[in-house]
């Protein structure tokens, strides 16, 4: 079993998916498969009109309509055309990566942490207002606190993708130090 220290909060950087959709496009980039160890979704599945407008023009488009196959119709699957909100997949939280397989989430730091993504973009909080539903950061604290408690992870490992040295990006979106805060309050 390999030795965790630390958990990694992401973002998808997109309004809309899932473990599934997150698969195909971390395969789309010729990785072996999704990178993330979690998936906190929000509802939302698939991309919607309003994502296709903002998208048009764009080079690479982070808010693409997932092909594949459609799944169940429920949360998990690639959705093709259904409601563009699933209340009942806000908070959800899918595996992507098994634990116990090295993650491909953050250069350099993946041997010894455990990734987890939340669908959104943008600034993440205040909770309710930012991309992150309350369900999310329910499901968020949840998560992690089980984690910390599996595998011996300290709160103050518990980062944010943008803390890491030579990261140049604004993930997950919020600062982690609020994540840390909560779990240090809330019975950790």
């Amino acid at each position: 079993m390999r030795v965790i220290d630390t958990i990694v909060i992401h973002q998808s950087d997109s309004a809309f998916g899932n473990a599934a959709v997150i698969d195909e496009w971390h395969r789309e980039r010729g990785w072996s498969g999704i990178g993330y160890h979690w998936v906190i979704l929000n509802g939302r599945i698939h991309a919607s009109a309003a994502d296709a407008a903002r998208d048009a023009g764009t080079a690479t488009p982070p808010f693409r309509t997932p092909r594949g196959p459609s799944g169940s119709g429920g949360c998990s699957g690639a959705a093709k055309a259904a409601k563009d909100v699933r209340p009942e997949c806000d908070g959800m939280i899918q595996e992507g990566r098994p634990p116990e397989c090295v993650g491909a989430h953050v250069r350099g730091h993946n041997g010894t942490s455990l990734g987890i993504c939340l669908i959104g973009i943008g600034d993440g909080l205040p909770v309710g207002e930012g991309y992150i539903t309350h369900a999310q950061w329910r499901a968020l604290v949840g998560l992690c606190r089980e984690l910390m408690k599996r595998y011996g992870v300290q709160v103050e490992r518990v980062l944010g993708h943008r803390e890491f040295p030579g990261v140049a990006k604004t993930c997950p979106g919020f600062a982690v130090a609020e994540l840390r805060k909560a779990l240090a309050t809330d019975g950790m």
